[in-house]
């Protein structure tokens, strides 16, 4: 196994920490709102919060993607780069604050919110506080300090969990939930900065021109996809005039469900990026590749079992998560674990191998061009089929901007592992999705049925050598400067 894939496997671990703090932290806000707040008022708060993300997101997929491949590019090794990111990035996320702001009122009367105005004007206030925590994340990605952003993700995800669990006792609403998510980004924010140093705040408006060359491109493609993941619940508001509330809040239910995997993606574009970008700059095409296939081989080992263990558990999912007036969201549910679960976490992945690879303008055309695919679609299956109609348009763009995305990658970077890895992961999910099947369970039994179901899983992918003794051997401490432990204690004592 290449350096490089090893040191992406070893970083692998303190990324997906990270993120899997944010999912757990999911789960406990899914849990806590849903519950608290009841179906309809759930349903207000998704669409407020779904417009928020987009917003947000405009900014995020851009500049932090290229801070991070020109960072890593650089080997951490320009302070003004990093500065001049920071800059750029507070600058869009002012002006997106701004038209969040004063565009509410419209976007009320366009969703049908009620109180709109003003839950999404206080929404607006999450605005500058995620995008510097945004930027400061990339920045420790470009340096490889995974350990550190990992870190940071966790302080963002623990702020919100322990903010809603405070608030709790005095009552939830919409209101206190936006503003437990503004303080969050304001404590990962403050910790980001900690590590960098102050310095990194100070603006630098000179040569923005070679972050804005990566990031044009990057933020079309990227703004594009993370469009995709709130398309459908923007086209069920807009569009469905006769879908029943409840349906509406069922849906924003199996919605947050179904974006839990999307974390892989976020894991996938934190390793990918600095490490692919550092070794092509390197000239090591074959530790890029065993980095791509590593990717690969993740991402396959868990999106498989998602889509097939969700289908079959949607129900006891549902009632699980939010309580028994969901479980009739449960066929949404397992259309959209396919939809977003699989399609989109393995699209916006592949997007980010493009970016690392120097590829960006190549994703900037696919991307919108599922776009356009998904605003036929959704808005017809909204009018015409309701909430489920909306959740198969999804499932369509997903698929088609998904095989878009894995052919350019393969014609343009390499293949993206070995042939026979998705038929021997088949094999060893077959057995468990019997087991599911034969022992349907419901509350903390499903819980006892998920577990023995992964352990059964994890045994099946080691006798079908999905999983081998060189994963392991990859992930183990090393005591070589090249280890990310030995890196991070460097720039430590540096300093």
């Amino acid at each position: 196994m290449s350096v490089q894939a090893s040191r992406a496997a070893r970083g692998t671990i303190y990324v997906t920490l990270g993120h899997l703090s944010l999912a757990i932290a999911g789960f406990a806000v899914a849990l806590l709102l849903g519950r608290e707040l009841g179906p309809a008022a759930y349903g207000v708060w998704g669409i407020v919060y779904a417009i928020l993300v987009g917003v947000e997101q405009i900014g995020r997929l851009g500049i932090p993607q290229a801070t991070s491949r020109l960072v890593a590019e650089a080997d951490g090794r320009d302070p003004l780069l990093e500065r001049r990111a920071v800059t750029l990035v507070l600058l869009v996320y002012t002006t997106l604050f701004a038209g969040l702001w004063f565009g509410a009122p419209s976007l009320e009367r366009i969703f049908d919110i009620p109180d709109g105005t003003r839950l999404l004007r206080i929404a607006a206030l999450d605005v500058p506080p995620v995008g510097l925590f945004l930027i400061l994340l990339a920045v420790l990605n470009g340096r490889r300090d995974f350990a550190a952003e990992g870190i940071v993700v966790i302080v963002y995800a623990a702020t919100r969990v322990l903010g809603l669990l405070v608030a709790a006792p005095f009552g939830l609403t919409v209101e206190v939930a936006l503003v437990v998510t503004i303080l969050s980004a304001v404590a990962a924010s403050f910790a980001a900065a900690i590590r960098l140093g102050p310095g990194i705040l100070r603006p630098r408006f000179d040569r923005l021109q070679p972050i804005l060359a990566i990031a044009a491109p990057a933020a079309l493609a990227w703004g594009a996809g993370a469009a995709l993941s709130n398309l459908d619940l923007w086209a069920l508001n807009a569009f469905g005039d006769d879908v029943a509330a409840e349906v509406k809040g069922w849906y924003t239910a199996a919605l947050n469900l179904a974006r839990v995997p999307n974390l892989l993606a976020f894991v996938a574009t934190s390793i990918l990026v600095p490490t692919m970008a550092h070794a092509l700059r390197g000239g090591d095409r074959a530790g890029a590749q065993a980095a791509l296939a590593g990717g690969t081989r993740m991402m396959s080992i868990v999106l498989v079992p998602v889509a097939v263990l969700g289908g079959i558990e949607a129900r006891g999912l549902m009632e699980l998560v939010f309580g028994a007036a969901y479980g009739d969201g449960a066929p949404l549910l397992a259309v959209l674990f396919l939809a977003h679960g699989v399609g989109y976490t393995a699209m916006m992945s592949l997007g980010a191998v493009l970016l690392a690879a120097g590829h960006e303008r190549l994703s900037a055309v696919l991307a919108p061009a599922a776009v356009a695919i998904a605003l036929v679609l959704l808005p017809l299956g909204t009018s015409f089929f309701g909430g489920m109609g909306t959740a198969v348009g999804s499932l369509v763009t997903a698929l088609t901007g998904l095989a878009l995305a894995a052919r350019a990658v393969v014609g343009r970077v390499g293949p993206l592992g070995e042939p026979s890895l998705l038929p021997r992961i088949l094999l060893s999910v077959a057995p468990v999705a019997i087991f599911a099947l034969a022992v349907p369970s419901r509350g903390a039994w499903l819980l006892l049925e998920l577990a023995v179901a992964g352990g059964l899983y994890l045994a099946l992918l080691v006798v079908t050598d999905v999983l081998r003794s060189t994963d392991l051997a990859a992930l183990r401490p090393t005591p070589t400067p090249a280890s990310i432990a030995a890196a991070v204690d460097e720039r430590a004592s540096g300093r």
